[in-house]
């Protein structure tokens, strides 16, 4: 087990997350195993999801001095600046 978060569950039905992927999302919290594809494209596309996961990321994050970073797209990432020259 990598890490426990007991209110998981409440974040889960906060942010609308459909049921069939608690199972899967727990395992990914609590074991880091890597989720499937369509839950996968619900975190990388669904607002909700993402919002999700951020939360869970805070969640961890709160006992430790280190702060998970949020995850980037590949479109944050791009410099618009720089590819304008």
């Amino acid at each position: 087990m990598i890490a426990q978060l007991p209110s998981l569950n409440d974040i889960l039905k906060r942010h609308e997350i459909h049921p069939k992927f608690w199972p899967e999302f727990r395992r990914l919290v609590e074991d880091g195993k890597r989720p499937g594809k369509e839950l996968r494209t619900r975190l990388n596309r669904a607002t909700n999801y993402k919002a999700a996961l951020d939360e869970v990321l805070a969640e961890l994050s709160k006992p430790l001095e280190h702060k998970f970073p949020a995850p980037v797209t590949r479109y944050e990432s791009l410099d618009l600046e720089a590819i304008a020259r």
